[in-house]
């Protein structure tokens, strides 16, 4: 993968671009190991010609998960957990401000398209950004919830609209018990540039890396959202070869 605006860091290859081939990283899901079902993505084709203010869009997009590759019983790999840790400086996410359903009105400005909840304005831009692909999105669950494919990467599509959060989360890979300090440096190295939008991060109590990115709900476009998607999928999708290779399991 090629990196956005052909930043890189190390030497790294930037990040957007053509897909990476590799082995399937293992599932990507924060609580349980993977059930079956689990379909290799198809081959994407890329969005029409940009209008003049955006970028290019790569050659391989996100395809949505198919329904049966996600047992009921079991938290999915993107979810959001309402409960981080605390430390100083910090608040638990369910601490913040919560918004009442009808206090707001979200709008698409370049289509000028208006939507009663943010559940179902990040559904129809799922919808348009399927069309515009020539695949099918999964719409988002009662919880807000749905997931994304990209070559090897789950990438989890939170709507948290109490929150007035769009949350993005893709499980990485497990910490390994040695060479911590590298890994950690090299992770910091990565958030430089290289991740664009999205960070890697640490979830202590399950032990594992995600990548995450966030962005407010109100005045969320349809474009914003889709060139968002594209870049975390395909960040997550290079970077949990590479990390794998760089930083094998434990035995």
């Amino acid at each position: 993968m090629h990196g956005d605006g052909g930043v890189e860091s190390d030497g790294e290859e930037p990040v957007d671009g053509a897909a990476t081939t590799g082995t399937t990283a293992p599932s990507g899901r924060a609580a349980l190991p993977p059930g079956p079902g689990f379909d290799q993505p198809r081959t994407i084709p890329s969005r029409p010609p940009p209008r003049p203010s955006e970028s290019p869009a790569p050659d391989e997009r996100p395809t949505s998960r198919p329904p049966s590759g996600r047992p009921a019983s079991s938290r999915p790999s993107g979810k959001a957990s309402l409960t981080p840790p605390t430390g100083e400086g910090l608040k638990p996410l369910t601490d913040a401000p919560r918004l009442s359903r009808g206090s707001r009105v979200y709008e698409d400005r370049n289509s000028s398209r208006q939507y009663l909840d943010a559940a179902t304005m990040v559904n129809d831009y799922l919808r348009r950004l399927g069309q515009e692909l020539a695949v099918s999105f999964e719409p988002l669950d009662e919880d807000g919830y749905t997931e994304v494919l990209r070559g090897s990467a789950q990438v989890g599509v939170n709507v948290l609209e109490e929150h007035n959060t769009l949350l993005l989360l893709s499980r990485i890979m497990d910490v390994p018990k040695d060479a911590r300090e590298t890994l950690y440096r090299r992770l910091l190295e990565l958030n430089f540039l290289v991740t664009s939008d999205a960070a890697f991060a640490i979830d202590k109590d399950r032990d594992a890396i995600y990548l995450r990115a966030h962005r407010r709900l109100g005045g969320l476009d349809y474009e914003e959202f889709a060139d968002l998607l594209d870049k975390v999928t395909a960040i997550a999708d290079e970077w949990d070869d590479r990390l794998h290779e760089l930083f094998p399991r434990d035995d």
